[in-house]
């Protein structure tokens, strides 16, 4: 895996899956990885289907990851608002539904009723604060 920061994560089983982020060069990466803690081993899976970008959300649910809005462009003028959803039993991404605001940063997720609840933590496309619970 190459170095790179800001980048989206998730936890799938013993599984670390890392994507996305910018390279020390300060483009946008893509390819997608896989880090096995039981082997202490790294492995190229699938490319994420969406653009690349920087400070994306990464969660998990059951045996899928999810990657979504973040970051493109520079002086906050490309924000994203897709989301896509990681099968790692098929190696593959599916588009799911745009989250209605552009927003990068981070989320917590709550459970309630077995519902996920995410609340997005972040900025708002026009750099400003931005606290909400969709």
């Amino acid at each position: 895996m190459s170095a790179r920061s800001r980048a989206a994560t998730f936890t799938i089983g013993d599984n670390v899956y890392v994507g996305t982020g910018s390279s020390p060069k300060g483009s946008y990466t893509k390819d997608f990885w896989e880090y096995d803690a039981v082997s202490n081993s790294w492995s190229q899976k699938a490319d994420f289907a969406g653009t690349g970008r920087e400070l994306a959300v990464g969660f998990s649910i059951g045996n899928k990851g999810y990657i979504g809005t973040g970051l493109q462009g520079t002086g906050y003028t490309d924000p994203r608002r897709d989301f896509w959803e990681y099968n790692p039993s098929s190696n593959s991404w599916l588009a799911k539904a745009d989250y209605p605001f552009a927003i990068f940063g981070a989320v917590f997720l709550l459970t309630v009723k077995d519902t996920l609840q995410p609340v997005m933590i972040g900025h708002s496309c026009m750099a400003t604060d931005l606290n909400m619970m969709y």
